[in-house]
């Protein structure tokens, strides 16, 4: 038997625009490097210790200047207080993020 294609389905094609930012949307995913630093924080907020958990080197300087320039909610009670903080590079910007 024959194949028809008048009779089969096709699913629509994306357009060249679609596919071009799929495209750069995966490419950038691929490259991104990230890092978490832990950072120590005083009753009042203030940051008072950074240290690097995990990452890529080459972005250690960048992840540590943003986590300095992060304000912190000042701890509950008494003692001081730790977050986590993820810095993301995509290249072309960046996003520091607390995940703790």
């Amino acid at each position: 038997m024959a194949y028809d294609a008048s009779v089969g389905v096709n699913p629509p094609r994306p357009t060249d625009a679609v596919a071009v930012k799929t495209v750069a949307v995966k490419a950038r995913a691929a490259g991104k490097q990230e890092v978490v630093i832990s950072v120590s924080v005083d009753r009042d907020g203030r940051a008072m210790a950074f240290r690097v958990l995990r990452g890529d080197q080459k972005k250690v300087s960048a992840a540590l200047h943003a986590a300095k320039r992060w304000s912190f909610q000042p701890c509950s009670g008494a003692e001081d207080c730790e977050h986590l903080l993820k810095f993301t590079d995509y290249g072309d910007a960046s996003i520091v993020q607390m995940i703790d």
